[in-house]
């Protein structure tokens, strides 16, 4: 965290400078005797502005340990809303800090998952992370987590349920067979997890992740982020980023890309649902996804012509590879 200034590293002088300039508003001040550039700061997005919040306090107690989303943010583990404190418990002993920086948590010790320096301060790993923000958290927040890490092979599967009983009579640890069931690795966005979540939230049926198609030729039409096999319906989420320029097409050249692959796909019989912030937020998607099932019914995309990642939740059964065609 090259921005951050430490006064504990400087000579009386220069740490007189550093406050004089905290007084008329050149610097702010993060944590005890963790400063930064007040103008870099308010440049940062609010992602760049927790993290550096939680590595200004990782830094000024070093005999504590970040916990929760403020581990996440220093590993880059996306979550989801970010929270007013940072989240510290302490290495060793009892106690904790008065101060409304910090929000103090219980540490559950996990065998073999002890907290380590990272970027320069202790964390928790990513596996008790993760498993800590589903106790502590609405459980999207810990799937777009747990999904992130697997995706990014940081454990396996197997790996986070082996460690998640060794939390079994810890606080919240009720959420923790809820984790297991609907973390994938096949999620490419923390919105698709988000999204995946509020999909088996609302009761629908599990999609089929990551499902590739094909024509009856065999030509490859595209990929959607969730196919409901049983009633031909496509699912995605348009991120904003989704049509940006790259080096080798323009975004108008995107758009019509897109444009013709849905079209193929329609062709072949499927149905599409295009998921945006706006819709997300507003629970649109939900009304146009009952509609599309409802009149998909009885029309399932022939097994021929697709594969997936997995269903979207279940045992690690159901989560593996399906179809003949995959990978394309």
């Amino acid at each position: 965290m090259g921005a951050l200034i430490r006064t504990s590293d400087m000579t009386t002088t220069k740490r007189r400078n550093i406050y004089r300039h905290h007084q008329d508003g050149q610097v702010s001040k993060l944590a005890p005797g963790i400063f930064i550039s007040r103008a870099a700061f308010d440049s940062r997005d609010p992602w760049d502005r927790f993290q550096l919040r939680c590595a200004a306090v990782g830094y000024a107690y070093p005999r504590y340990t970040l916990v929760g989303k403020a581990a996440a943010a220093v590993w880059e583990i996306p979550f989801g809303d970010l929270p007013g404190r940072v989240e510290l418990a302490r290495l060793n002993g009892a106690g904790g800090l008065g101060t409304d920086l910090v929000r103090m948590r219980g540490l559950a010790p996990i065998p073999g998952q002890p907290p380590q320096i990272h970027r320069g301060v202790f964390v928790t790993t990513p596996l008790q992370t993760v498993l800590d923000l589903a106790r502590w958290y609405p459980i999207a927040d810990a799937v777009t987590a747990a999904d992130h890490c697997l995706h990014h092979n940081m454990f396996s599967v197997s790996q986070l349920g082996d460690h998640a009983a060794h939390l079994a009579r810890h606080k919240g640890a009720g959420n923790l067979s809820t984790l297991l069931m609907l973390a994938h690795g096949a999620s490419e966005s923390p919105r698709e997890s988000a999204l995946r979540v509020a999909i088996w939230e609302n009761g629908f049926p599990a999609p089929h992740l990551q499902a590739s198609i094909i024509d009856e030729s065999g030509q490859f039409l595209g990929r959607a982020d969730a196919l409901f096999a049983d009633s031909s319906v496509l699912v995605e989420y348009d991120g904003r980023s989704k049509y940006r320029n790259s080096p080798d097409q323009t975004t108008e050249q995107a758009l019509m890309e897109e444009r013709r692959r849905e079209k193929d796909l329609l062709n072949l019989g499927t149905r599409m649902i295009r998921v945006t912030a706006e819709t997300f937020t507003s629970g649109q998607w939900i009304h146009d996804l009952r509609r599309e099932l409802e009149l998909g019914k009885g029309r399932p995309l022939d097994q021929r012509l697709w594969a997936s990642k997995g269903l979207g939740w279940g045992s690690p059964q159901d989560k593996r590879p399906q179809g003949l065609i995959y990978p394309i």
